[in-house]
């Protein structure tokens, strides 16, 4: 999933609200290094998209958006919209998120603006936290059996200043984990811009792979890999470790291998291995993986005419931040990662036999959520027992 990164500090194009204080739910996490093992890290409170949030104009409760379009009157231009209008603060268990010491709980409630929620890890009040990927891994526990159909958590990072910007841009991104309780892909979104990159009209659909290239266990051939009562098994939780090697194995040199593994009841489980005949065997992902993938699916090679790994590693030496979101979308239904999507072309993932679900509406689950838990990251081998 290739998204629009729209995130917020304080303010962004308008002043920070004052109707409801702001106050984030904090979230610890530990950097783990050969020096020093793994230690905990001040708590970084995690904070909401704009998107999901009310701006307004100052002296009234008067929207600044209707109808998915801009008030002119009140905010023709950046500096005015800054000065008539405020962004609402919010209360975060009216959006489904609630944290408690290492672990975040979204919840896909459904409100007047959007459904789900999409949060950001901030280091302080005024920065993001930055994470730079090479010769690194990330580790982190997930509870996924309470997503179903039609809903998709998603653990990922995107390039973004540490300070956002404060306005809405496209930029690479690699998300690390998009799944449900039946289905589950990783995808790589290189872009040909570094850094955010505002943009207008068309343009905007030139500068990135939106769909990305992916790596989905059933996509590949692989039908009993992750699910319920499968190999990875989302009846439990599951711990994720993610791996970024480099070609000398230093944070210096080219990105040049993504590698996947499982833990469950303390047992190391591999990544799937493909069963595509061009992918055989493959249970990584590597330059050479996504060509092969798209002569396999007969897709065309966006990823590499967008930069590549090339790109998402020069992404990663800017620093990437980390988002978490669990969302619906009323216009796919998510069926790109847990369906049949583009019935005439091979969407980015197929993931489901025919005969399942393959629309959903996107309303109220109050049952549905997924939980994030013991966030880890740093060198190679230390964020995980085997």
């Amino acid at each position: 999933m290739f998204v629009y990164v729209f995130a917020h500090l304080s303010k962004i194009i308008a002043g920070p609200g004052t109707v409801i204080p702001e106050l984030h739910p904090a979230l610890s996490w530990q950097l783990s290094t050969k020096s020093s093992g793994c230690q905990p890290q001040p708590q970084g409170p995690a904070v909401l998209d704009s998107e999901w949030r009310w701006v307004h104009a100052v002296d009234s409760y008067s929207n600044r958006i209707t109808k998915n379009s801009w008030d002119f009157s009140l905010c023709s231009n950046p500096a005015t919209c800054a000065k008539n209008c405020e962004l609402g603060g919010i209360d975060y268990t009216q959006f489904g998120t609630t944290t408690s010491s290492n672990s975040l709980t979204l919840r896909p409630t459904q409100t007047n603006y959007k459904s789900g929620s999409r949060v950001y890890l901030i280091a302080n009040e005024t920065s993001y936290q930055l994470f730079k990927l090479k010769n690194q891994e990330l580790r982190f526990d997930v509870d996924a059996g309470n997503i179903p159909w039609g809903f998709g958590g998603g653990l990922y990072f995107g390039q973004m200043d540490a300070d956002s910007s404060r306005y809405g841009t496209y930029c690479n991104e690699i998300d690390i984990w998009e799944a449900n309780s039946y289905s589950t892909v990783s995808i790589a979104n290189p872009c040909t811009v570094q850094g955010q990159t505002r943009c207008s009209g068309s343009e905007c659909t030139s500068y990135c792979d939106s769909d990305g290239c992916d790596f989905n266990p059933y996509r590949l051939g692989n039908l009993t890999y992750y699910g319920h009562n499968m190999n990875v098994g989302t009846e439990k939780k599951i711990t994720v470790v993610t791996q970024f090697i480099t070609a000398d194995n230093t944070t210096t040199s080219a990105l040049g291998e993504i590698r996947r593994l499982h833990i469950q009841n303390g047992k190391v489980i591999q990544n799937a291995k493909s069963l595509v005949a061009e992918l055989s065997n493959c249970d990584f992902i590597i330059e050479k993986y996504f060509s092969a993938q798209n002569v396999a699916f007969s897709d065309p090679d966006v990823f590499a005419s967008k930069g590549g790994f090339q790109a998402l590693g020069d992404a990663s030496d800017s620093g990437l931040i980390l988002v978490m979101s669990v969302s619906g979308n009323g216009v796919t239904q998510m069926r790109w990662l847990d369906s049949v999507y583009r019935l005439t072309v091979h969407g980015p993932t197929l993931a489901l036999l025919e005969g399942f679900a393959k629309t959903l509406p996107v309303e109220s689950q109050p049952m549905a959520s997924v939980t994030f838990s013991n966030l880890r990251f740093g060198d190679i081998g230390l964020t995980y027992s085997s």
